[in-house]
């Protein structure tokens, strides 16, 4: 049923679960030094992003967008990552990109995501590309600050993403769309994990978010099982 490094980390996912309760039990200095040794994250690490998933997501949102006639924006595409995310991890455990969420002034913001898509971000550095696979130029019929994504150089990936991530995807751009810039902020303001990191940002524009808050059930226990998982996967 497994292969050798499937079985041998499946149980160390089990052995790993079953040493919380002791973790619990003791002291702070103690249960940091057993995480490291276990390689388990500490409370309030954040996750590693996966990268070719944030790529194939962003690819495959700019090609949603304009078959449904639209032209999608930075918001549009960090807004639906946030959002399917948010789902996904909900509904089967974990999210779609593994993006770290920030709060900023218009709401919760994938920060990967969303410097992929500035005119400055180093392409060859961070993929080995001479340039991105979309282009983009200003919207200023949206605001002076806007761009819109187009003309993606290839279809997306379909190796990289799984049926439901595509779903969840698919969904989300569809949310963003009929609820606009308006609706859409005003859902995720209401999200406690937003509310409580943004208030808590002192002078900054930009603070993470906590990922048990957006979790739902054992919010502790999943973030760190997530968290985990982000850091090894390929």
């Amino acid at each position: 049923m497994f292969g050798n490094g499937g079985l041998a980390k499946g149980l160390g996912f089990l052995y790993r679960k079953g040493l919380r309760q002791f973790f619990a039990t003791q002291s702070n200095s103690l249960a940091a030094k057993m995480r490291s040794i276990m390689l388990l994250p500490n409370p309030g690490m954040e996750l590693k992003p996966h990268n070719r998933k944030i790529l194939e997501s962003l690819v495959f949102l700019i090609h949603e967008a304009l078959g449904r006639g639209y032209r999608p924006t930075q918001y549009d595409l960090v807004k639906s990552i946030f959002i399917a995310d948010y789902h996904h991890m909900n509904k089967y455990g974990r999210p779609v990109t593994y993006d770290t969420p920030h709060a900023m002034t218009h709401g919760p913001v994938p920060t990967r995501a969303y410097d992929m898509l500035k005119p400055s971000f180093n392409w060859p550095a961070a993929y080995g590309l001479e340039a991105a696979p979309f282009s983009m130029r200003d919207y200023p019929e949206k605001g002076p600050t806007v761009r819109e994504y187009y003309n993606p150089s290839r279809a997306p990936d379909y190796r990289v993403l799984s049926k439901s991530d595509l779903n969840a995807l698919s969904d989300a751009l569809v949310y963003v769309i009929e609820k606009g810039f308006a609706g859409t902020k005003d859902w995720t303001h209401q999200l406690p994990a937003y509310k409580s990191a943004w208030a808590s940002r002192g002078f900054s524009e930009s603070v993470p978010m906590d990922l048990a808050a957006l979790l739902e059930g054992n919010g502790e226990e999943d973030a760190e099982e997530i968290i985990f998982a982000s850091k090894h996967l390929a």
